[in-house]
């Protein structure tokens, strides 16, 4: 199930990140009977359960972020004159669709 809904979602250009698309790759590479799917298979695990496991990971981050937004918080300057970006995850809408 949870691939399917990730294919959705990717089809769909969901919010993303650099770890969350490597997290997929590795999915893919898993789910490879000649790759890494095909290593985990001979030292006796499964790796379509673990690949849906990570993949449903990634659907509920997916998820979360359709109802949040990176907001950049005001520049910061380190005593060694270093500036420093941060930021912060607010809710733009609730989980149940309603925007705030």
């Amino acid at each position: 199930m949870a691939k399917r809904m990730l294919d959705r979602m990717l089809n769909k250009g969901v919010k993303t990140c650099p770890a969350s698309r490597h997290a997929h790759d590795i999915v893919e590479a898993m789910r490879s009977k000649d790759r890494m799917g095909r290593l985990l298979n001979d030292a006796g695990f499964d790796p379509d359960s673990m690949a849906d496991s990570i993949e449903a990971v990634i659907v509920s981050l997916w998820t979360a972020r359709q109802h949040l937004e990176w907001r950049p918080l005001p520049k910061k300057v380190s005593q060694k004159g270093e500036i420093t970006f941060s930021g912060r995850w607010v809710p733009i809408t609730s989980p149940s669709g309603e925007p705030k």
